[in-house]
């Protein structure tokens, strides 16, 4: 098993990501910035198209419609599931900027999906 947030796990995470069914029609480009990781700050750019993550990939883009940024501790408690993304962006643990409520609602569905499947890897 790779280590959470490597570039082992990115591509693993990927793999993951990309065989989950789509749900609802969302196109967005989401970029994480978790801090005070094992390899400093990661920056990761998420992909949506038709509902379905078509690429996550280490790095930025300038085009991303939506900003997510948290400590690394917080990030392991979303995946493995100990915190609610909802809960944590409400008490100022997850910071959200841009299409706040893209990433709040509509990918909501994805990321109820994709989480579970993600702990499997962490």
């Amino acid at each position: 098993m790779s280590e959470f947030l490597s570039p082992e796990w990115i591509a693993e995470a990927s793999q993951v990501l990309a065989g989950l069914q789509p749900v609802d029609a969302v196109d967005v480009t989401v970029r994480y910035e978790i801090s005070s990781t094992p390899h400093g700050k990661v920056l990761l750019q998420a992909v949506v198209a038709d509902g379905r993550v078509v690429s996550l990939t280490s790095g930025t883009t300038d085009a991303a419609e939506v900003t997510v940024s948290c400590s690394y501790d917080l990030a392991v408690d979303l995946v493995v599931g100990r915190r609610d993304a909802h809960g944590e962006y409400m008490t100022g643990g997850l910071k959200v900027e841009g299409a706040h409520a893209v990433w709040m609602l509509s990918l909501d569905p994805l990321r109820r999906a994709a989480l579970p499947a993600l702990a499997s890897l962490a």
